[in-house]
């Protein structure tokens, strides 16, 4: 996450601000973030304010651990709702992103496959069946069409 650096005397007559707190660092030890300079005290989590000692995620100039940025920032499944590794296979319906396992019609738990026709409806996956869909006086808000496959790279988790 870090690099301790030493501020030495003969650094003196510069004036480094800490990231985190926007105050002048006077400490004898400073911590390299990325390409910013942090007290020691101020590199905690922001979500949870744990101290970061092995690693870190840093957003906006934020620090987070792993399981809090996990949890603010990855994509998370259309299923389960659970977040999604970036290294993790993926099916997609329009823009919502599933779990291998859970790419399943919410009505008969048919495990969709590539190329399986489908409606993502209200958040729910349907099969391609005429008998699960309601007859609506206006037009529906579903995206029919055919499932685009899966994604064998990694999910992109920035959230921009």
């Amino acid at each position: 996450c870090a690099r301790a650096v030493e501020f030495g005397v003969g650094n003196a007559h510069h004036w480094v601000v800490c990231v985190g707190c926007q105050r002048r660092i006077t400490d004898r030890f400073l911590l390299r973030v990325a390409d910013g300079l942090w007290h020691e005290r101020c590199v905690r989590c922001a979500a949870c304010g744990d101290a970061l000692r092995n690693s870190c995620f840093l957003r906006e100039s934020k620090l987070y651990c792993k399981r809090d940025y996990a949890s603010l920032f990855a994509v998370h499944c259309g299923g389960c709702a659970e977040a999604i590794s970036p290294s993790e296979l993926v099916m997609r319906a329009g823009a919502a992103v599933f779990h291998l396992n859970c790419f399943t019609c919410s009505v008969c738990s048919h495990h969709l496959k590539t190329g399986d026709r489908c409606i993502l409806q209200d958040g729910r996956l349907l099969c391609a069946r005429e008998d699960y869909h309601q007859p609506q006086a206006s037009p529906p808000s579903s995206d029919i069409g055919t499932v685009c496959g899966s994604f064998d790279g990694p999910v992109n988790n920035n959230v921009d």
